[in-house]
């Protein structure tokens, strides 16, 4: 909505939303006005101090299930390189860097890569939820440059990107730009050999509880990947331990079997039917 402008232009004055969507943006704003009827009433009336209210609000949000994952000193870096960086280039490093999960990633990706394929075999499609920067590595490490690639991330920004590194080096990845919470209209209908959640089911879950449930039904692979971080951003250990009861739990009821695998900063499940 036009009347939100204003708002979309302040939140996205910080360097690591700067990209974030508008849908994302409005959608919060309605929320918040919505079930506040004195903040409501405030922002009809114009107050600022409700606006800058507001503002806050749709930054915290965001920044938990968004900001948090960017490296601000490379935001702009990042946008220049997927546009002119080739698969083997010393900059895929530095791209690979500027997003938290992948940056962790970095040190352990080809045994990542290597132990996922030993279960499951080497796929030909690939969907990726929440996906960050993890389809770079993907055709970097795998060498798989003609695996289909279907990559969702939560800005249309972000998607814009890794589509121009996808043209660049001539792979058959294609990018989405919608919410993975709200937007379930939105995912793939079509077949996949393999989805990646890697490091996204908390994250989606902060956004709406059990939402998991959803996505796992709106999915058609043949396998699932699924990792989930065994420390926070600060690398703080968490202390939920290295089984993710709530998700072996979501598995059961959906009548998918599991291998877990431990990598250094994640716990890996590779689901299946």
């Amino acid at each position: 909505m036009a009347e939100y402008d204003d708002i979309i232009k302040l939140v996205r004055q910080r360097k690591e939303l700067q990209f974030l969507s508008r849908s994302f943006i409005t959608e919060h704003v309605a929320e918040q006005l919505r079930l506040d009827k004195k903040i409501r009433s405030n922002y009809d009336a114009g107050k600022e101090a409700t606006k800058k209210q507001l503002v806050k609000f749709v930054r915290e949000k965001a920044r938990k299930i968004y900001g948090v994952f960017q490296i601000s000193e490379l935001i702009g870096k990042r946008k220049a390189l997927l546009e002119e960086t080739k698969l083997g280039d010393e900059a895929i490093q530095t791209i690979l860097s500027s997003h938290v999960s992948t940056n962790e990633r970095s040190p352990y990706y080809q045994q990542f890569f290597d132990a996922v394929f030993a279960l499951t075999g080497k796929p030909e499609s690939v969907l990726d939820i929440a996906c960050g920067l993890n389809p770079v590595a993907f055709y970097e490490y795998t060498k798989l440059t003609t695996v289909r690639y279907v990559a969702n991330e939560l800005s249309p920004k972000d998607a814009a990107q890794l589509d121009s590194f996808f043209e660049l080096n001539n792979v058959p990845g294609t990018a989405i730009g919608f919410n993975a919470v709200s937007d379930l209209d939105k995912y793939p209908k079509d077949s996949f050999d393999m989805c990646f959640l890697l490091k996204a089911l908390d994250t989606l879950e902060r956004q709406k509880r059990y939402i998991t449930y959803d996505i796992l039904d709106k999915i058609d692979a043949q396998y699932i990947v699924a990792t989930f971080p065994r420390s926070n951003v600060k690398g703080v250990k968490n202390h939920r331990g290295d089984e993710i009861m709530w998700f072996e739990k979501m598995l059961a009821r959906a009548e998918l079997q599991f291998h877990r695998i431990l990598f250094p900063s994640e716990v890996c499940y590779i689901c299946f039917k």
